[in-house]
C-alpha cells in the first residue's frame, strides 16, 4: 500500500512537469492529481517538493536502467552488449520527455539525485561487464573506466553518430575495448609542465588574482566585489572601470586568464615530444596536475558541485568538450588527420573531466606515475587502433 501511494504521487508528478513545467508542479497539484491529501504527500515526502523530484529522478532513472538491462539481455559478446546499450540508452535519453522538459527550464532539480543515481548505475553497469572480462588484477579498474564512459556518451555523444553502426563499432573497440588488451605502449612519467607567471603589476592582473584568492574560499554567488578591490588596492570605481561588467565580467575573466595558463602548459607538454604516446601521457599529467591543484576548481568540485555538474552533463558537457578538445585537436593533427585528432581530443577531455570530478581509487591524477600507468593500461591501445584506422 504505501509503495502504491509513493508510485501514484511519482506518477502525478512526472506528468505534471512533462505537461505544465516545473514551476507549477507543487505539492498541493501532485496530491490532486494522484488523489491524495496533501497530510499523506507530506507524510510520505516530508521535506517536501524538492525530496518529491528526487525521488521522481531516482524512480525514472531505475526505470531506464531496466530498460537497459532487456535490451542486452541475452547477448554474448561485450562489443555487441556495449553498441546495442549505447544505442538504446542514447535514444531513450533523447526522446525522454520529462528529462527533456526538466533540462529545458531547470536542470539544477537534476542534482543531487543524478548524481547519486549515476553512482548506482555505474555499479550495476560494472556488474554487467565483469562477466564477460578475463580476470586479472586490474579487470575491475577496466571495467570501471568502460562503465564511466558508456556512461559519459549517453547523454553527450560528441563528435559520434550513435546512429551509425560504424561509428558505434569503432567507438566501443577504440575508446571503450582497447584497455582490455595486453597493453603494447608504456609511457614513463612525465614532468609537469609549469604554469605561466600571473604576477605583472598591472591593475587587471592584480584584480583577477585577487579574485581567484578570493572563489577559493567562497561561493560564485557570494562573490564581494568590495572584498576584491580591498584585497587588490583598488577601488570599487577602479574596479568597475576594469570590468565595465562588473561580477560576471569579472568572473568570465578569472575563467579565461586561468584557462589560457593551464591550456598553455599543456601545448608546451604535448609539443615537446615527439612520439604520439608520450605526448598524450605528458599532456594529461601536466592537465590533470593543474585542474587538481587549482584552488578554485577545487573549491567549486568539493562546495559547489550543482555548478561544475551544469558544465559536465548533457549540452553543458556538450559545450565543454568542443571549447576543450577544439584546443587540443590542432596539436595531435602533428600525428594524425585533423577528424582523427578531433575525436581523440573529446576522449581525452572525457577522461580528464570524469577523474577530476568523480575520482577514482586506482589513479592518482596529481600524480605523474600513476598518469603514466592509467594511460598505458586503459587508452594506448586504443591511441593506436584509432590512428592505424586512416
Amino acid at each position: 500500500m504505501e509503495d502504491s501511494v509513493v508510485e501514484r504521487a511519482l506518477v502525478s508528478a512526472g506528468r505534471s512537469v512533462a505537461h505544465r513545467g516545473i514551476a507549477v508542479t507543487t505539492m498541493a497539484v501532485v496530491a490532486r492529481e494522484a488523489g491524495l491529501s496533501r497530510s499523506t504527500m507530506y507524510r510520505h515526502f516530508p521535506l517536501g517538493r524538492q525530496q518529491l523530484f528526487d525521488q521522481l529522478i531516482h524512480w525514472e532513472v531505475r526505470k531506464f536502467f531496466l530498460g537497459l538491462q532487456a535490451e542486452v539481455d541475452g547477448l554474448s559478446e561485450l562489443q555487441e552488449v556495449l553498441e546495442r546499450g549505447l544505442r538504446y540508452a542514447h535514444h531513450a535519453v533523447k526522446s525522454h520527455f520529462l528529462l527533456q522538459r526538466i533540462l529545458l527550464e531547470d536542470p539544477t532539480i537534476l542534482e543531487p539525485a543524478l548524481s547519486e543515481s549515476m553512482q548506482s548505475i555505474r555499479s550495476a553497469i560494472v556488474a554487467v561487464i565483469e562477466p564477460f572480462v578475463a580476470k586479472s588484477a586490474h579487470s575491475r579498474q577496466h571495467a570501471d573506466y568502460v562503465a564511466r564512459l558508456f556512461l559519459d556518451y549517453i547523454s553527450t555523444p560528441g563528435r559520434w553518430d550513435l546512429d551509425s553502426p560504424q561509428d558505434l563499432h569503432w567507438l566501443v573497440r577504440d575508446e571503450l575495448l582497447a584497455g582490455f588488451d595486453e597493453p603494447n605502449v608504456t609511457v614513463g612519467a612525465s614532468k609537469v609542465r609549469p604554469l605561466r607567471d600571473a604576477s605583472d603589476p598591472s591593475i587587471r592582473t592584480q584584480i583577477i588574482n585577487a579574485a581567484v584568492t578570493h572563489l577559493s574560499f567562497n561561493s560564485r554567488d557570494q562573490v564581494s566585489l568590495d572584498a576584491i578591490g580591498e584585497a587588490a588596492g583598488y577601488s570599487r570605481a577602479s574596479l568597475y572601470r576594469t570590468f565595465p561588467g562588473g561580477r560576471d565580467r569579472l568572473l568570465s575573466a578569472v575563467a579565461q586568464r586561468e584557462g589560457s595558463r593551464i591550456f598553455s602548459a599543456v601545448a608546451d607538454a604535448i609539443s615537446s615530444h615527439d612520439d604520439l604516446h608520450d605526448a598524450i601521457a605528458a599532456g594529461l599529467t601536466t592537465l590533470w596536475f593543474h585542474i587538481e591543484n587549482h584552488p578554485v576548481l577545487t573549491h567549486l568540485r568539493l562546495y559547489e558541485p550543482r555548478f561544475t555538474n551544469s558544465s559536465l552533463r548533457f549540452d553543458g558537457a556538450t559545450r565543454t568538450y568542443f571549447v576543450a578538445s577544439s584546443f587540443a585537436q590542432p596539436l595531435l593533427a602533428r600525428w594524425m588527420d585533423l577528424d582523427s585528432a578531433g575525436r581523440l581530443a573529446e576522449w581525452l577531455c572525457r577522461v580528464v573531466v570524469g577523474y577530476w570530478s568523480d575520482p577514482a581509487a586506482y589513479v592518482a591524477i596529481g600524480e605523474p606515475a600513476s598518469v603514466a600507468l592509467f594511460y598505458g593500461r586503459h587508452m594506448a591501445t586504443g591511441v593506436s587502433q584509432l590512428v592505424n584506422r586512416y
